[in-house]
């Protein structure tokens, strides 16, 4: 089975809103992690029975910065994944465009005690109507059921199924 793929990029605009203005172009969420354990990488390994296990539990936040940033071309988004260290996150939603950048992240619990904090939540970090983003598909055939590897290779692949 083969996939293909393809990349949206919009040249920067701005369309007026009531009270300010929001970019159209793709904007994504840097998230640094802060603490005394800042990894936030899942470890994906074997158990003793050979089976693939994830362990997600240092990916946890209690507390960090979240900051915008501009990904235009699949090129731009690249260079932001690539640079992420094991204290880093990447959000495909945008920060909300009355909050300030960077923004203080703490958890819902704390966040009544941090004026101006947010949480990794779509409260403060979401897609916006009207404005071009970003989404990653994960296409694994591992496990998939014949008739909708059928199905896939019938719509001449991954991204003309989803099409």
């Amino acid at each position: 089975m083969s996939t293909t793929g393809g990349a949206v990029s919009a040249a920067a605009e701005t369309v007026s809103g009531a009270a300010n203005k929001t970019p159209t172009r793709p904007e994504i969420t840097l998230i640094k992690k802060r603490g005394p354990n800042p990894v936030m990488s899942k470890r994906i390994f074997l158990d003793a029975q050979g089976k693939v296990c994830s362990d997600g539990s240092q990916c946890l936040m209690a507390q960090g910065i979240a900051t915008r940033a501009a990904a235009e071309t699949a090129a731009d988004l690249a260079k932001h994944i690539m640079a992420c260290g094991t204290e880093q996150a990447i959000a495909l939603g945008a920060l909300r465009a009355d909050l300030a950048n960077p923004a203080e992240i703490t958890t819902l619990a704390k966040l009544k005690d941090n004026p101006g904090a947010i949480t990794r939540s779509r409260d403060f970090i979401d897609y916006r109507p009207g404005t071009l983003a970003w989404a990653l598909v994960d296409f694994d055939t591992k496990g998939m059921p014949a008739n909708v590897a059928a199905s896939i290779e019938a719509a001449g692949g991954m991204w003309n199924a989803l099409l």
